[in-house]
């Protein structure tokens, strides 16, 4: 990952995207209730963290931002509101403010197997994998089209 985003620049890069990404998978590994927890987690979690943490470059610190922004969301609503609307932030910064506003007023929300549900999340997978053949769901007709426009007859296109 040499993709780099500069301070000043106003579009996400692939790598910005990617650590958005596991900072929410980060984030729902810590941030779990006591009687919720799984040993597991904290592994889970240091996997996505370290990943960033053990950098040599602006994406350790641009995590920490985001962590700490995370941190003021929740502790400091209205703080976090005044900091955000403040215009001498940094486009990256500002993202990053706007993902933890996000956390804080929507928690991680994930779907029936706990993987987190957010755009910082999927689009990151669609654009790895393709979007799944159940994102514009229909009745009876999603995965009979996905399966038609790959195989037919047991013979593959």
């Amino acid at each position: 990952m040499t993709d780099t985003t500069a301070a000043n620049h106003e579009v996400e890069s692939w790598t910005e995207q990617q650590m958005r990404s596991d900072f929410m998978h980060h984030y729902r590994c810590s941030s779990r209730d006591l009687e919720d927890y799984d040993p597991a987690d904290r592994v889970g979690s240091m996997e996505y963290a370290s990943r960033w943490l053990d950098r040599n470059d602006e994406w350790a610190e641009h995590w920490m931002y985001l962590t700490d922004a995370t941190n003021r969301w929740h502790e400091d609503p209205a703080e976090a509101e005044r900091l955000l609307a403040a215009s001498e932030l940094q486009p990256i910064d500002r993202r990053s403010e706007e993902q933890a506003r996000y956390v804080a007023r929507n928690g991680i929300l994930t779907d029936s197997s706990g993987l987190p549900t957010s755009h910082y999340v999927t689009r990151v997978y669609d654009r790895l994998y393709g979007a799944s053949p159940l994102a514009d769901y229909q009745p009876c007709n999603a995965l009979a089209s996905a399966l038609a426009n790959s195989e037919r007859d047991g013979a593959e296109r």
